[in-house]
C-alpha cells in the first residue's frame, strides 16, 4: 500500500510514520501542496492509499480525491450528535445541547439555565473537523469572539455543543482498527505533547469497552479517554487521518492497517 503523509503537521514530521511504513515494505509519498491548489493527484490503480495528516486535507482527500480509502474521515459519523447519544453511559458530560453559534450567543442565558449552569460552561464545535478549539468560558454576555469567529472561521451558524464544566485529568488516546484496540498514549492536549509512560491496564479495558459498545464511526478511527473527577470517561472519538497519534506505536499501526486493507 501506499502512505501519503502531510510530513509538516505533526512534531516529528512524521518520522516515525514513514519509517514504519518503509520498514514494513510500503510506499512512502510526502504530500503534494499543488493538490490542494487543484493540480489533479495521481491516479493509482489496484493499491491501497491512506492520507494522514490535516483534518481539512483528509476532508479533501475523502471528497475529491481518486483513492480507495484515501482517507479516514468520514466527517458526519465523527460529529458529536452522530455519536454522543450512542455513548451516552460513557460521556464526560452527563447533559448538553446543540445548536447553532448564532443562536447559542443570542440566549446564551436561557440555554444555560436549562442545563443548570450557574458559572462556567464548556463549549466545542459539533464538527470534528473544529473550526475552533473547545473551551470553558464564564457565565457572561457573549461574543462571537469569544469563539475565534473572524479569525479561524465566518460561518456564525456552525453547530456547537454546550455542556457544564468537568474536570480533566489524564488524557490516553488509542488507535481502533476493524474494532480492536491496536495501541496506545497517554498525552497532554494544550501542548499537544506525548507522554511515553505505559498505559494503564484499567484504562485500556475502559477504551475497550467504549469500542465494543458503540457504532464505530469508521473502520479506522481513535478514541480519547480521561479521568474525569476520579471516573474514567470518554472524551471524543475523532478521525484517524487528522489526528496526532502520540506515543502510539507506530509499527502496529501500519501492522493493523495493511491487514484490512491489503
Amino acid at each position: 500500500m501506499k502512505w501519503i503523509l502531510e510530513k509538516s503537521i505533526f512534531a516529528d514530521n512524521h518520522q516515525r510514520l514513514e519509517k514504519a511504513a518503509a520498514d514494513q515494505g510500503h510506499s512512502v509519498i510526502e504530500w503534494n501542496l499543488d493538490w490542494e491548489l487543484g493540480d489533479r493527484p495521481p491516479r493509482w490503480q489496484n493499491e491501497a492509499i491512506l492520507f494522514h495528516g490535516s483534518l481539512g486535507n483528509a476532508q479533501n482527500v475523502v471528497e475529491n480525491f481518486p483513492w480507495q480509502p484515501g482517507a479516514y474521515c468520514k466527517v458526519a459519523a465523527f460529529q458529536c450528535s452522530a455519536w454522543y447519544c450512542d455513548a451516552a453511559q460513557f460521556l464526560v458530560h452527563d447533559a448538553w445541547r446543540k445548536m447553532p453559534l448564532q443562536e447559542f450567543v443570542a440566549h446564551s442565558n436561557e440555554v444555560l439555565d436549562s442545563l443548570d449552569i450557574r458559572d462556567s460552561f464548556f463549549v466545542r464545535p459539533n464538527s470534528p473537523l473544529k473550526p475552533f478549539a473547545g473551551r470553558v468560558l464564564p457565565r457572561r454576555e457573549l461574543q462571537l469572539a469569544d469563539f475565534d469567529h473572524g479569525f479561524y472561521f465566518d460561518d456564525a451558524s456552525i453547530e456547537v455543543v454546550i455542556a457544564p464544566k468537568r474536570i480533566i485529568g489524564k488524557e490516553w488516546r488509542f488507535v481502533v482498527v476493524d474494532g480492536e484496540l491496536v495501541t496506545g498514549s497517554e498525552y497532554e492536549a494544550n501542548g499537544r505533547s506525548e507522554e511515553t509512560t505505559a498505559v494503564p491496564l484499567n484504562v485500556e479495558t475502559f477504551a475497550a469497552q467504549v469500542v465494543s459498545s458503540i457504532q464505530a464511526p469508521e473502520a479506522v478511527f481513535i478514541i480519547d479517554v480521561c479521568d474525569c473527577e476520579g471516573d474514567l470517561r470518554l472524551m471524543e472519538l475523532n478521525p484517524f487521518s487528522g489526528a496526532d497519534l502520540y506515543a502510539c506505536d507506530r509499527a502496529k499501526i501500519v501492522e493493523s492497517i495493511a491487514q484490512l486493507l491489503c
